[in-house]
């Protein structure tokens, strides 16, 4: 299927959507967002699972008044690979986005939409990734991202639903520890140490969180639709990585080399769509990134 390229809707002079709806709200993109909202004067909605539990039935019926209280939707909410990655957790997530979907059915509205999805809807046999190479994930965890998108494809109008695809996201306050700057810098500061799988020659892009949420408000105010990437054209290998975060610390930090694969992966993106869409936007630089989040781990002792 060939992805729907952005359509801005969106006039100049037009004021942008004011009530925002985010369900996922507790998690570390979530609290994020919800902080850069309300800093610019957006009414957040903010949903948890402690409000509404998306795996039960009747959580349809406790999202519709909010949905119709609200311009924007926002899908966060998504069991992630640490809380399992087998066929379990993906039909819970699959759950969820049908209960998500149909409450939105059921209002007597027609908010826009905006799906938080993930990279991992790609094939890692494509080394340069755009919005137009085909998503043919090969994991549980890519396959419910996907299937939850074409849930979304085909129960809201196309002009109404945008579907944000961000690569491995960083920054102050993660708490899911995923292979990369988190887990490096939480190894740096504890042991003194930075394990890293072979030879750390697989290569990713890396999105810090602040620039995740900025594209979001972005696709808020300008009434955006379609399918965009999160992910810059800077790809870095682990072990460079490794050795980034290493230098960004006052002490010695050993690189320690594990058994892994003997077939690294590599994935860069094609980031044209995404600045010609946001002209004014520039992804933040992967060391300040990195310095700005170990600073704030210093600071608060976090371990």
């Amino acid at each position: 299927m060939k992805n729907n390229m952005l359509k801005n809707n969106l006039k100049k002079n037009e004021n942008p959507p004011q009530k925002i709806l985010v369900i996922g709200a507790r998690g570390f993109i979530g609290v994020n967002l919800e902080d850069c909202l309300k800093k610019k004067n957006y009414t957040v909605y903010p949903v948890t699972s402690k409000d509404i539990n998306l795996l039960e039935d009747k959580s349809v019926e406790k999202l519709i008044p909010l949905i119709e209280n609200s311009e924007v939707v926002i899908l966060l909410a998504a069991l992630t690979p640490d809380k399992g990655k087998g066929v379990d957790t993906y039909i819970k997530n699959i759950l969820m986005a049908k209960h998500v979907c149909d409450a939105l059915k059921k209002a007597n509205n027609e908010p826009n939409v905006i799906y938080i999805s993930s990279d991992a809807v790609y094939n890692f046999d494509k080394s340069l990734v755009s919005e137009e190479t085909l998503a043919a994930p090969v994991d549980t965890y890519g396959s419910m991202h996907r299937a939850r998108e074409i849930i979304f494809q085909e129960n809201i109008a196309p002009e109404k639903l945008a579907i944000l695809r961000p690569t491995l996201v960083y920054g102050p306050g993660d708490t899911h520890n995923s292979y990369g700057p988190n887990r490096f810098r939480r190894e740096a500061f504890k042991n003194d140490t930075i394990s890293i799988f072979g030879e750390g020659k697989d290569t990713r892009s890396h999105i810090y969180i602040k620039d995740l949420v900025d594209i979001i408000e972005k696709i808020i105010s300008q009434k955006i639709s379609g399918i965009l990437n999160g992910a810059s054209d800077r790809s870095i290998s682990f072990y460079d990585l490794a050795k980034l975060v290493s230098k960004c610390f006052d002490k010695p930090v050993e690189i320690i080399k594990k058994p892994g694969s003997s077939h690294p992966t590599y994935r860069r993106f094609d980031p044209t769509l995404c600045h010609t869409t946001f002209p004014n936007f520039s992804f933040t630089p992967l060391e300040e990134g990195v310095r700005e989040t170990i600073k704030a781990m210093n600071k608060n002792k976090e371990a």
